[in-house]
Protein backbone atom coordinates (compact mmCIF):
# COMPACT_ATOMS: atom_id res chain seq x y z
CA UNK A 1 0.00 0.00 0.00
CA UNK A 2 1.06 3.63 0.08
CA UNK A 3 0.75 6.49 2.59
CA UNK A 4 -1.60 9.12 1.18
CA UNK A 5 -1.05 12.21 3.35
CA UNK A 6 1.10 14.03 0.79
CA UNK A 7 -0.45 12.71 -2.41
CA UNK A 8 -4.20 12.86 -1.87
CA UNK A 9 -4.43 15.61 -4.50
CA UNK A 10 -1.89 14.08 -6.90
CA UNK A 11 -3.52 13.85 -10.32
CA UNK A 12 -0.74 11.52 -11.54
CA UNK A 13 -1.70 8.89 -9.00
CA UNK A 14 -5.35 9.11 -10.01
CA UNK A 15 -4.50 8.86 -13.70
CA UNK A 16 -2.32 5.88 -13.00
CA UNK A 17 -5.13 4.06 -11.26
CA UNK A 18 -7.36 4.56 -14.32
CA UNK A 19 -4.73 3.28 -16.72
CA UNK A 20 -3.79 -0.31 -17.55
CA UNK A 21 -0.17 0.20 -16.54
CA UNK A 22 -0.40 -1.78 -13.34
CA UNK A 23 0.01 -5.45 -12.57
CA UNK A 24 -2.91 -7.22 -10.87
CA UNK A 25 -1.84 -10.25 -8.78
CA UNK A 26 -4.40 -12.56 -7.22
CA UNK A 27 -4.18 -12.84 -3.46
CA UNK A 28 -6.32 -14.57 -0.86
CA UNK A 29 -8.31 -11.49 0.07
CA UNK A 30 -8.30 -9.44 -3.11
CA UNK A 31 -5.94 -8.00 -5.70
CA UNK A 32 -2.54 -6.43 -5.28
CA UNK A 33 -1.39 -3.51 -7.40
CA UNK A 34 2.31 -2.83 -7.63
CA UNK A 35 3.12 0.87 -8.01
CA UNK A 36 6.59 1.42 -9.43
CA UNK A 37 9.03 4.14 -8.45
CA UNK A 38 8.36 6.15 -11.62
CA UNK A 39 4.82 6.77 -10.50
CA UNK A 40 5.93 7.82 -7.04
CA UNK A 41 8.51 10.20 -8.48
CA UNK A 42 5.79 11.81 -10.59
CA UNK A 43 4.47 13.47 -7.45
CA UNK A 44 7.78 15.40 -7.16
CA UNK A 45 8.16 15.12 -3.42
CA UNK A 46 11.64 14.15 -2.13
CA UNK A 47 10.34 12.72 1.10
CA UNK A 48 8.64 9.87 -0.81
CA UNK A 49 12.06 8.43 -1.64
CA UNK A 50 13.43 8.41 1.92
CA UNK A 51 13.08 4.83 3.24
CA UNK A 52 13.43 6.08 6.82
CA UNK A 53 10.53 8.50 6.49
CA UNK A 54 7.47 6.99 8.25
CA UNK A 55 5.23 8.81 5.77
CA UNK A 56 6.75 7.27 2.64
CA UNK A 57 4.73 5.18 0.20
CA UNK A 58 4.26 1.51 0.88
CA UNK A 59 4.79 -1.03 -1.86
CA UNK A 60 1.40 -2.62 -2.34
CA UNK A 61 -2.16 -1.30 -2.41
CA UNK A 62 -4.58 -4.18 -1.84
CA UNK A 63 -8.32 -4.27 -2.48
CA UNK A 64 -11.10 -6.58 -1.34
CA UNK A 65 -13.47 -8.22 -3.80
CA UNK A 66 -16.64 -7.09 -2.03
CA UNK A 67 -19.03 -4.43 -3.33
CA UNK A 68 -20.59 -2.00 -0.86
CA UNK A 69 -22.89 1.03 -1.07
CA UNK A 70 -20.68 3.50 0.75
CA UNK A 71 -17.02 4.26 0.39
CA UNK A 72 -16.86 4.21 4.19
CA UNK A 73 -17.66 0.51 4.10
CA UNK A 74 -14.43 -0.13 2.23
CA UNK A 75 -12.15 1.57 4.68
CA UNK A 76 -13.77 0.72 8.03
CA UNK A 77 -12.21 -2.50 9.35
CA UNK A 78 -15.03 -2.87 11.90
CA UNK A 79 -17.64 -3.57 9.23
CA UNK A 80 -19.07 -7.06 8.94
CA UNK A 81 -17.21 -7.98 5.74
CA UNK A 82 -13.82 -7.60 7.39
CA UNK A 83 -12.23 -10.66 8.98
CA UNK A 84 -9.20 -10.92 11.18
CA UNK A 85 -6.16 -9.86 9.23
CA UNK A 86 -8.14 -8.95 6.12
CA UNK A 87 -6.93 -6.06 4.00
CA UNK A 88 -9.51 -3.36 3.32
CA UNK A 89 -10.04 -1.47 0.07
CA UNK A 90 -12.17 -1.48 -3.09
CA UNK A 91 -11.86 -3.27 -6.44
CA UNK A 92 -10.59 -1.05 -9.23
CA UNK A 93 -13.41 -2.22 -11.48
CA UNK A 94 -16.01 -0.83 -9.07
CA UNK A 95 -14.80 2.79 -9.15
CA UNK A 96 -16.76 3.62 -12.34
CA UNK A 97 -19.83 1.83 -10.97
CA UNK A 98 -19.72 3.99 -7.87
CA UNK A 99 -19.34 7.12 -9.99
CA UNK A 100 -15.99 7.94 -8.41
CA UNK A 101 -14.29 10.96 -10.00
CA UNK A 102 -11.05 12.68 -9.04
CA UNK A 103 -12.56 14.27 -5.94
CA UNK A 104 -13.92 10.96 -4.68
CA UNK A 105 -10.54 9.24 -5.27
CA UNK A 106 -8.78 12.04 -3.42
CA UNK A 107 -11.22 11.70 -0.57
CA UNK A 108 -10.51 7.98 -0.44
CA UNK A 109 -6.80 8.80 -0.18
CA UNK A 110 -7.59 11.19 2.65
CA UNK A 111 -9.39 8.43 4.55
CA UNK A 112 -6.41 6.14 4.03
CA UNK A 113 -4.33 8.89 5.55
CA UNK A 114 -5.84 7.90 8.89
CA UNK A 115 -4.31 4.42 8.79
CA UNK A 116 -1.07 3.19 10.25
CA UNK A 117 2.19 4.81 9.24
CA UNK A 118 4.27 1.95 10.58
CA UNK A 119 7.01 1.38 7.94
CA UNK A 120 7.01 -2.34 8.74
CA UNK A 121 3.32 -2.79 8.00
CA UNK A 122 2.74 -3.30 4.29
CA UNK A 123 -1.03 -3.34 4.27
CA UNK A 124 -3.98 -1.21 5.27
CA UNK A 125 -5.23 -1.32 8.86
CA UNK A 126 -7.59 -4.11 9.94
CA UNK A 127 -9.81 -4.60 12.93
CA UNK A 128 -6.91 -6.26 14.71
CA UNK A 129 -4.73 -3.17 14.45
CA UNK A 130 -4.47 -0.57 17.18
CA UNK A 131 -3.85 2.16 14.64
CA UNK A 132 -7.48 2.68 13.57
CA UNK A 133 -8.41 6.19 14.88
CA UNK A 134 -11.79 6.98 16.41
CA UNK A 135 -14.05 8.45 13.75
CA UNK A 136 -16.33 11.38 14.73
CA UNK A 137 -20.08 10.93 14.29
CA UNK A 138 -21.87 12.26 11.23
CA UNK A 139 -24.65 14.58 12.43
CA UNK A 140 -27.52 16.21 10.53
CA UNK A 141 -30.46 18.41 11.56
CA UNK A 142 -33.85 18.53 9.85
CA UNK A 143 -34.58 22.25 10.31
CA UNK A 144 -31.98 24.99 10.59
CA UNK A 145 -34.33 27.89 11.42
CA UNK A 146 -37.95 28.81 12.16
CA UNK A 147 -39.98 31.76 13.42
CA UNK A 148 -42.71 31.46 16.05
CA UNK A 149 -44.71 33.73 18.33
CA UNK A 150 -44.33 33.74 22.08
CA UNK A 151 -46.33 30.94 23.77
CA UNK A 152 -46.92 28.93 20.57
CA UNK A 153 -45.64 25.50 19.58
CA UNK A 154 -42.62 25.00 17.34
CA UNK A 155 -42.17 22.79 14.29
CA UNK A 156 -40.41 19.62 15.57
CA UNK A 157 -36.69 19.44 14.79
CA UNK A 158 -34.95 16.05 14.32
CA UNK A 159 -31.23 15.53 14.96
CA UNK A 160 -29.71 12.36 13.46
CA UNK A 161 -26.23 11.06 14.31
CA UNK A 162 -24.39 8.09 12.78
CA UNK A 163 -21.16 6.58 14.11
CA UNK A 164 -19.21 3.65 12.62
CA UNK A 165 -16.99 2.88 15.59
CA UNK A 166 -18.83 3.84 18.78
CA UNK A 167 -21.31 1.96 20.93
CA UNK A 168 -22.87 5.03 22.54
CA UNK A 169 -23.72 8.59 21.50
CA UNK A 170 -24.73 11.46 23.75
CA UNK A 171 -26.24 14.88 23.06
CA UNK A 172 -26.31 18.13 25.04
CA UNK A 173 -28.05 21.48 24.50
CA UNK A 174 -29.26 24.47 26.53
CA UNK A 175 -32.94 24.93 25.76
CA UNK A 176 -35.20 27.98 26.29
CA UNK A 177 -38.10 27.52 28.67
CA UNK A 178 -40.92 25.42 27.24
CA UNK A 179 -38.83 23.31 24.83
CA UNK A 180 -37.69 19.73 25.42
CA UNK A 181 -35.51 17.13 23.68
CA UNK A 182 -36.42 13.43 23.52
CA UNK A 183 -34.41 10.45 22.27
CA UNK A 184 -36.36 8.62 19.60
CA UNK A 185 -34.04 5.65 19.03
CA UNK A 186 -30.46 4.37 19.01
CA UNK A 187 -29.94 1.37 16.72
CA UNK A 188 -26.70 -0.50 15.99
CA UNK A 189 -26.91 -2.23 12.66
CA UNK A 190 -23.93 -3.98 11.06
CA UNK A 191 -21.52 -2.06 13.24
CA UNK A 192 -23.02 1.37 12.54
CA UNK A 193 -24.82 3.17 15.37
CA UNK A 194 -27.61 5.58 14.41
CA UNK A 195 -29.36 7.75 17.00
CA UNK A 196 -32.17 10.29 16.55
CA UNK A 197 -33.53 12.97 18.88
CA UNK A 198 -36.50 15.33 18.47
CA UNK A 199 -36.82 18.90 19.72
CA UNK A 200 -40.41 19.91 20.45
CA UNK A 201 -42.55 22.00 22.79
CA UNK A 202 -43.74 25.59 23.00
CA UNK A 203 -41.89 28.88 23.31
CA UNK A 204 -42.12 30.53 26.72
CA UNK A 205 -39.39 33.12 26.31
CA UNK A 206 -39.53 36.71 25.09
CA UNK A 207 -38.89 38.04 21.62
CA UNK A 208 -35.38 37.51 20.29
CA UNK A 209 -33.14 35.20 18.29
CA UNK A 210 -31.94 32.01 19.95
CA UNK A 211 -29.21 29.78 18.49
CA UNK A 212 -29.65 26.25 19.86
CA UNK A 213 -26.32 24.37 19.72
CA UNK A 214 -26.78 20.59 19.76
CA UNK A 215 -23.46 18.93 20.67
CA UNK A 216 -23.27 15.22 19.80
CA UNK A 217 -20.43 13.26 21.40
CA UNK A 218 -19.06 9.71 21.05
CA UNK A 219 -16.87 10.18 24.10
CA UNK A 220 -13.85 11.35 22.12
CA UNK A 221 -15.20 13.67 19.43
CA UNK A 222 -17.88 16.36 19.51
CA UNK A 223 -19.90 17.56 16.51
CA UNK A 224 -22.21 20.59 16.74
CA UNK A 225 -25.30 21.36 14.65
CA UNK A 226 -27.40 24.50 15.11
CA UNK A 227 -31.01 25.48 14.66
CA UNK A 228 -32.00 29.14 15.02
CA UNK A 229 -35.27 30.03 16.71
CA UNK A 230 -36.67 33.52 16.11
CA UNK A 231 -39.34 34.46 18.64
CA UNK A 232 -41.80 37.24 17.89
CA UNK A 233 -44.26 38.94 20.22
CA UNK A 234 -47.84 37.65 20.40
CA UNK A 235 -50.68 39.87 19.19
CA UNK A 236 -52.84 41.38 21.93
CA UNK A 237 -56.31 42.89 21.79
CA UNK A 238 -56.96 46.19 23.57
CA UNK A 239 -60.35 47.49 24.70
CA UNK A 240 -60.94 50.94 26.21
CA UNK A 241 -63.57 51.00 28.96
CA UNK A 242 -66.90 52.33 27.76
CA UNK A 243 -67.27 54.58 30.81
CA UNK A 244 -63.89 56.28 30.34
CA UNK A 245 -64.23 60.09 30.23
CA UNK A 246 -64.35 61.56 26.73
CA UNK A 247 -64.43 65.19 27.92
CA UNK A 248 -62.53 66.46 30.96
CA UNK A 249 -63.25 69.95 32.31
CA UNK A 250 -60.34 72.02 33.58
CA UNK A 251 -60.01 72.26 37.35
CA UNK A 252 -60.24 76.07 37.21
CA UNK A 253 -61.13 78.55 34.46
CA UNK A 254 -58.07 79.41 32.41
CA UNK A 255 -56.16 76.44 33.87
CA UNK A 256 -55.52 72.77 33.20
CA UNK A 257 -57.17 69.48 34.09
CA UNK A 258 -57.11 67.73 37.44
CA UNK A 259 -56.40 64.01 37.85
CA UNK A 260 -58.32 61.62 35.62
CA UNK A 261 -57.92 57.93 34.68
CA UNK A 262 -58.38 55.90 31.51
CA UNK A 263 -59.01 52.14 31.93
CA UNK A 264 -58.21 49.43 29.37
CA UNK A 265 -58.37 45.63 29.14
CA UNK A 266 -55.59 43.70 27.38
CA UNK A 267 -56.06 40.09 26.27
CA UNK A 268 -54.42 37.68 23.83
CA UNK A 269 -55.86 37.97 20.35
CA UNK A 270 -57.86 35.17 18.75
CA UNK A 271 -57.48 33.67 16.17
CA UNK A 272 -53.83 32.92 16.74
CA UNK A 273 -51.29 33.06 13.93
CA UNK A 274 -49.43 29.89 14.96
CA UNK A 275 -48.32 27.63 12.08
CA UNK A 276 -48.04 24.52 14.27
CA UNK A 277 -49.95 24.61 17.58
CA UNK A 278 -51.49 27.67 19.22
CA UNK A 279 -51.33 28.13 22.98
CA UNK A 280 -52.47 31.01 25.16
CA UNK A 281 -49.61 32.79 26.89
CA UNK A 282 -49.33 34.54 30.23
CA UNK A 283 -51.14 37.85 29.75
CA UNK A 284 -49.67 39.15 33.01
CA UNK A 285 -46.44 39.63 31.04
CA UNK A 286 -48.09 42.32 28.88
CA UNK A 287 -47.06 45.92 29.46
CA UNK A 288 -48.58 49.09 28.03
CA UNK A 289 -47.79 52.72 27.38
CA UNK A 290 -50.41 55.44 26.81
CA UNK A 291 -49.75 58.87 25.34
CA UNK A 292 -52.20 61.72 24.72
CA UNK A 293 -51.30 63.17 21.31
CA UNK A 294 -52.75 66.68 20.85
CA UNK A 295 -54.83 67.45 17.79
CA UNK A 296 -54.29 71.19 18.15
CA UNK A 297 -51.01 72.93 18.97
CA UNK A 298 -49.42 71.40 22.05
CA UNK A 299 -47.16 68.67 23.38
CA UNK A 300 -47.80 64.94 23.98
CA UNK A 301 -48.66 63.85 27.52
CA UNK A 302 -47.40 60.48 28.82
CA UNK A 303 -49.63 58.73 31.33
CA UNK A 304 -48.65 56.57 34.25
CA UNK A 305 -49.97 53.04 33.62
CA UNK A 306 -50.14 50.09 36.02
CA UNK A 307 -52.05 46.82 36.12
CA UNK A 308 -54.96 46.52 38.53
CA UNK A 309 -55.40 42.76 38.27
CA UNK A 310 -55.79 39.63 36.12
CA UNK A 311 -59.10 37.87 35.55
CA UNK A 312 -60.02 34.71 33.63
CA UNK A 313 -58.01 31.79 32.26
CA UNK A 314 -56.35 30.73 29.01
CA UNK A 315 -57.54 32.87 26.08
CA UNK A 316 -60.19 34.44 28.34
CA UNK A 317 -57.52 35.89 30.62
CA UNK A 318 -57.64 39.72 30.82
CA UNK A 319 -55.06 42.11 32.20
CA UNK A 320 -56.69 45.38 33.33
CA UNK A 321 -54.64 48.59 33.35
CA UNK A 322 -55.25 52.07 34.74
CA UNK A 323 -53.48 55.03 33.11
CA UNK A 324 -53.52 58.24 35.15
CA UNK A 325 -53.11 61.81 33.89
CA UNK A 326 -52.89 65.18 35.60
CA UNK A 327 -52.38 68.82 34.71
CA UNK A 328 -53.30 68.31 31.04
CA UNK A 329 -53.72 71.40 28.85
CA UNK A 330 -56.90 72.29 26.99
CA UNK A 331 -56.93 70.40 23.69
CA UNK A 332 -58.45 67.51 21.82
CA UNK A 333 -56.31 64.41 22.15
CA UNK A 334 -55.86 61.02 20.56
CA UNK A 335 -55.22 58.53 23.36
CA UNK A 336 -52.62 56.23 21.79
CA UNK A 337 -52.15 52.94 23.63
CA UNK A 338 -49.24 50.69 22.70
CA UNK A 339 -48.66 47.19 24.10
CA UNK A 340 -44.93 46.99 24.77
CA UNK A 341 -42.38 44.49 26.10
CA UNK A 342 -40.93 41.19 24.89
CA UNK A 343 -44.11 39.11 24.93
CA UNK A 344 -47.05 40.98 23.38
CA UNK A 345 -47.73 43.69 20.83
CA UNK A 346 -50.80 45.77 20.09
CA UNK A 347 -52.12 49.26 19.43
CA UNK A 348 -55.41 51.07 19.86
CA UNK A 349 -56.62 54.69 19.81
CA UNK A 350 -59.38 56.60 21.51
CA UNK A 351 -60.29 60.29 21.71
CA UNK A 352 -60.50 62.72 24.58
CA UNK A 353 -60.99 66.46 24.96
CA UNK A 354 -59.84 68.67 27.83
CA UNK A 355 -61.99 71.79 27.71
CA UNK A 356 -62.47 75.15 29.39
CA UNK A 357 -66.01 76.52 28.94
CA UNK A 358 -64.87 79.99 29.97
CA UNK A 359 -62.96 80.36 26.71
CA UNK A 360 -66.11 80.86 24.63
CA UNK A 361 -67.46 79.19 21.50
CA UNK A 362 -66.50 78.19 17.95
CA UNK A 363 -68.46 78.36 14.71
CA UNK A 364 -67.86 78.48 11.01
CA UNK A 365 -68.56 77.18 7.55
CA UNK A 366 -67.14 77.11 4.08
CA UNK A 367 -65.76 74.83 1.42
CA UNK A 368 -62.47 73.37 0.16
CA UNK A 369 -61.19 70.80 -2.30
CA UNK A 370 -60.63 67.41 -0.67
CA UNK A 371 -56.87 66.63 -0.67
CA UNK A 372 -55.36 64.54 -3.48
CA UNK A 373 -58.57 64.32 -5.56
CA UNK A 374 -57.56 66.76 -8.30
CA UNK A 375 -56.81 65.67 -11.89
CA UNK A 376 -54.71 68.01 -14.00
CA UNK A 377 -55.28 65.83 -17.06
CA UNK A 378 -59.06 66.26 -16.78
CA UNK A 379 -58.82 69.85 -15.58
CA UNK A 380 -60.52 68.73 -12.37
CA UNK A 381 -59.71 70.77 -9.27
CA UNK A 382 -60.85 68.14 -6.79
CA UNK A 383 -63.89 66.97 -4.84
CA UNK A 384 -65.68 70.06 -3.57
CA UNK A 385 -66.41 69.65 0.13
CA UNK A 386 -68.83 71.84 2.09
CA UNK A 387 -69.06 71.97 5.88
CA UNK A 388 -70.59 73.94 8.71
CA UNK A 389 -70.46 73.71 12.50
CA UNK A 390 -71.39 75.62 15.63
CA UNK A 391 -70.35 74.70 19.19
CA UNK A 392 -70.75 76.24 22.63
CA UNK A 393 -71.19 75.10 26.21
CA UNK A 394 -74.40 75.32 28.18
CA UNK A 395 -74.72 77.79 31.01
CA UNK A 396 -73.32 75.30 33.52
CA UNK A 397 -70.29 74.79 31.29
CA UNK A 398 -70.69 71.02 31.49
CA UNK A 399 -72.09 69.95 28.12
CA UNK A 400 -71.20 71.09 24.60
CA UNK A 401 -74.05 72.02 22.33
CA UNK A 402 -74.12 72.36 18.56
CA UNK A 403 -73.69 70.35 15.39
CA UNK A 404 -71.44 69.49 12.45
CA UNK A 405 -72.24 68.55 8.89
CA UNK A 406 -69.79 67.84 6.08
CA UNK A 407 -70.59 66.79 2.51
CA UNK A 408 -67.98 65.81 -0.07
CA UNK A 409 -69.28 65.89 -3.68
CA UNK A 410 -67.98 63.25 -6.11
CA UNK A 411 -67.56 63.76 -9.88
CA UNK A 412 -70.45 61.36 -10.59
CA UNK A 413 -72.86 63.32 -8.39
CA UNK A 414 -72.72 60.98 -5.36
CA UNK A 415 -71.68 62.19 -1.93
CA UNK A 416 -69.91 61.29 1.31
CA UNK A 417 -71.64 62.80 4.35
CA UNK A 418 -70.90 63.26 8.03
CA UNK A 419 -73.72 64.52 10.29
CA UNK A 420 -73.17 64.80 14.05
CA UNK A 421 -75.64 63.39 16.55
CA UNK A 422 -73.54 63.74 19.72
CA UNK A 423 -70.77 66.09 20.87
CA UNK A 424 -68.21 65.20 23.54
CA UNK A 425 -66.20 68.33 24.02
CA UNK A 426 -64.75 71.52 22.55
CA UNK A 427 -61.17 72.67 23.09
CA UNK A 428 -60.11 76.26 22.28
CA UNK A 429 -56.73 77.94 22.17
CA UNK A 430 -54.50 80.32 20.27
CA UNK A 431 -50.99 80.49 18.81
CA UNK A 432 -48.78 83.04 17.10
CA UNK A 433 -47.07 82.52 13.77
CA UNK A 434 -45.12 85.08 11.73
CA UNK A 435 -46.35 87.84 14.03
CA UNK A 436 -49.97 86.85 13.51
CA UNK A 437 -52.22 85.54 16.28
CA UNK A 438 -54.61 82.75 15.34
CA UNK A 439 -57.31 80.99 17.30
CA UNK A 440 -57.88 77.27 17.01
CA UNK A 441 -60.74 74.98 17.91
CA UNK A 442 -60.91 71.20 18.14
CA UNK A 443 -63.90 69.04 18.99
CA UNK A 444 -64.99 65.41 18.94
CA UNK A 445 -68.29 63.64 18.71
CA UNK A 446 -70.33 60.88 17.09
CA UNK A 447 -72.07 61.04 13.74
CA UNK A 448 -73.95 59.19 11.09
CA UNK A 449 -71.89 58.29 8.04
CA UNK A 450 -73.07 57.93 4.44
CA UNK A 451 -70.99 56.96 1.41
CA UNK A 452 -71.81 56.43 -2.29
CA UNK A 453 -73.94 53.35 -2.93
CA UNK A 454 -75.57 53.33 0.51
CA UNK A 455 -79.27 53.95 0.84
CA UNK A 456 -79.10 54.67 4.59
CA UNK A 457 -76.33 56.11 6.78
CA UNK A 458 -74.63 54.18 9.57
CA UNK A 459 -74.58 55.33 13.19
CA UNK A 460 -71.75 55.33 15.74
CA UNK A 461 -68.98 56.84 13.64
CA UNK A 462 -66.64 58.99 15.70
CA UNK A 463 -65.09 62.16 14.27
CA UNK A 464 -62.36 64.59 15.27
CA UNK A 465 -62.22 68.12 13.84
CA UNK A 466 -59.49 70.75 14.06
CA UNK A 467 -59.83 74.30 12.72
CA UNK A 468 -57.74 77.49 12.65
CA UNK A 469 -59.04 81.08 12.54
CA UNK A 470 -56.45 83.71 11.73
CA UNK A 471 -58.80 86.71 12.02
CA UNK A 472 -58.86 87.45 8.30
CA UNK A 473 -62.00 86.09 6.69
CA UNK A 474 -61.53 84.85 3.17
CA UNK A 475 -59.74 82.45 0.93
CA UNK A 476 -56.49 80.83 1.98
CA UNK A 477 -56.57 82.03 5.58
CA UNK A 478 -58.67 79.73 7.72
CA UNK A 479 -57.91 76.00 7.95
CA UNK A 480 -59.93 72.80 8.38
CA UNK A 481 -59.01 69.17 9.23
CA UNK A 482 -61.10 66.06 9.97
CA UNK A 483 -60.70 62.38 10.80
CA UNK A 484 -63.56 59.84 10.78
CA UNK A 485 -63.53 56.43 12.49
CA UNK A 486 -65.78 53.45 11.81
CA UNK A 487 -67.70 51.42 14.42
CA UNK A 488 -64.55 49.46 15.29
CA UNK A 489 -62.45 52.56 15.79
CA UNK A 490 -60.54 52.19 12.52
CA UNK A 491 -59.80 55.24 10.40
CA UNK A 492 -61.94 55.63 7.26
CA UNK A 493 -59.22 56.75 4.87
CA UNK A 494 -61.49 58.22 2.22
CA UNK A 495 -63.00 60.63 4.75
CA UNK A 496 -59.89 61.33 6.85
CA UNK A 497 -56.99 63.67 6.32
CA UNK A 498 -53.40 62.79 7.00
CA UNK A 499 -51.97 63.07 10.52
CA UNK A 500 -50.83 65.22 12.26
CA UNK A 501 -53.69 67.68 12.16
CA UNK A 502 -51.67 70.88 12.56
CA UNK A 503 -49.43 69.91 9.61
CA UNK A 504 -52.12 68.73 7.17
CA UNK A 505 -55.00 71.20 7.33
CA UNK A 506 -56.75 72.37 4.16
CA UNK A 507 -57.06 76.01 3.10
CA UNK A 508 -60.64 77.19 2.76
CA UNK A 509 -61.55 78.27 -0.73
CA UNK A 510 -64.52 80.15 0.68
CA UNK A 511 -66.17 80.78 4.03
CA UNK A 512 -64.96 81.74 7.49
CA UNK A 513 -64.13 80.12 10.83
CA UNK A 514 -64.46 81.80 14.23
CA UNK A 515 -62.44 80.79 17.29
CA UNK A 516 -61.66 83.17 20.19
CA UNK A 517 -58.19 84.74 20.06
CA UNK A 518 -56.48 88.08 20.61
CA UNK A 519 -58.92 90.84 21.51
CA UNK A 520 -61.92 88.71 20.84
CA UNK A 521 -61.01 86.21 23.49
Amino acid sequence: MFWAREVKHCQQIYDYFLSERFMRNAVDHGHAINIDEDVLKACNNPRFHDPTDPYRFKQVFTFTNYYHDSILDYVNPYNFHCTSGQIVGSPHSEWPTLGMGPRAMNWFFEVLDLFTNDVNVRRLATRDDVFWPNQPPWVSISLTSQTVQYSDGIAPVTITATDIDSSDLGISVDLPEGLYLTEDSCINEAGTLTCTWTLDGRVLVGAGTYDLDFVVSDGKNEITVITTLTVETEAADVVFYGDNPVAVKVANGGGKSGIFDLMVDVSEMIPDLADIVAYAGDISLAQISMTLQPIGPGSPVLGGCSTTGIAGFDYDSVNTFKCSFNDVSVNTYTAELTVIGDYYNGYRENTLVVYDPSLGFATGGGWFYWPATESEENNYLGDKTNFGFTLKYNKKGSNPQGNLQLISHQPDGTIYRIRSNALYGLALGEFSENGETCGWASFIGESTYLEPGWTEPEDNHEFIVYTEDCNKPGKGTDQFWIQVLDKDGKVIDVMSMEKNATDHTCDLEGGNLVAPHGRGR
